[in-house]
């Protein structure tokens, strides 16, 4: 970033922005305006200007990519201004000191609750005052050998699945607990909502959404809604994304939130494009890209080329 300044960037973004919205709602103005003279004059039978070709041209793409220019500044600037200029300082991620001589693991019953899987990952973890392991389980055959797909897909909104599972295990009594994940969940909502304790519904996230985007690149992750009443159907005052494998919280949402995701998500990033075709997607974004910067070109070039 070339302007270190928070506040400065973000009125230099803004100034920018706004500006694309003006030129868009001036050139569309401007289409308009021409629209009802010439359709005025053609009705009282004088004899409209002959333009150029390079005119006619510069006028038809004007008005249509206008109002992909006011979308694309609109969104931008809706997504500027909705997140804070100078961002808090997060909370850290809760930090558990274990005593190892209560650590009475019996490795067998963990080899028999985990379904003598392999696993891929462990770490220990504390759940309502607890010690467990917790273990992701590796599939059969990436327990052998790991395979990386051949080409890594940017932003897929396709579910992520955990292979072998999740497992966690009483670090005391070797006993597998059966909901510790979503009490997991729980327990770091609370620690990062500033709560003494949780109760509210829990969602795991498998895929990326324009409620909690690819920006956020934690994954899976759960959703603890907070606020809300599941009995009167009132809804949630926000959300937090946080993410059991290292306790971390991965985003934060709120009513307002999802409105700038969506609109994000649709009017900036084209993510409609998605179900059909990301490669298309992108192709479209940088030809739209182009095309507005060699529409802003003609239009100088038109404006000072030599009058006859």
């Amino acid at each position: 970033m070339f302007i270190e300044n928070a506040w400065l960037r973000t009125i230099a973004m803004s100034a920018m922005l706004l500006a694309g919205m003006g030129l868009s709602l001036v050139g569309l103005w401007m289409a308009w305006r021409g629209r009802s003279k010439n359709g005025s004059a053609n009705s009282t039978g004088e004899q409209s200007r002959v333009h150029s070709r390079t005119s006619v041209w510069h006028r038809r793409l004007g008005i249509g990519f206008s109002v992909l220019m006011l979308t694309f500044c609109f969104s931008g600037l809706y997504h500027l201004l909705n997140k804070p200029i100078v961002a808090s300082p997060e909370l850290p991620a809760p930090q558990t000191a274990f005593n190892a001589q209560k650590l009475t693991l019996d490795w067998s019953a963990v080899a028999q609750a985990s379904g003598g899987n392999n696993f891929r990952r462990g770490s220990l973890v504390e759940v309502d005052g607890v010690s467990y392991l917790r273990l992701e389980l590796a599939a059969p055959k990436l327990a052998e050998k790991t395979q990386k797909p051949a080409v890594a897909e940017h932003h897929s909104n396709k579910p992520v699945k955990q292979a072998g599972g999740l497992v966690y295990i009483n670090a005391q009594t070797s006993q597998p607990c059966a909901n510790c994940e979503r009490q997991h969940a729980l327990n770091l909502a609370a620690h990062y909502g500033g709560l003494n304790s949780v109760d509210s519904p829990v969602e795991k996230i498998t895929r990326f959404s324009s409620d909690y985007g690819f920006i956020n690149k934690r994954m899976p992750v759960h959703a603890v809604h907070l606020g809300g009443d599941s009995a009167t159907g009132a809804e949630a005052e926000f959300t937090l994304f946080v993410e059991t494998a290292t306790g971390a919280l991965a985003g934060r949402s709120s009513p307002s939130s999802k409105l700038e995701g969506w609109s994000f998500s649709y009017l900036h990033k084209w993510h409609f494009f998605d179900p059909f075709s990301k490669t298309l997607r992108d192709i479209l974004l940088i030809a739209a890209t182009l095309a507005i910067t060699l529409l802003c070109l003609l239009g100088a070039w038109v404006s000072f080329k030599p009058r006859p």
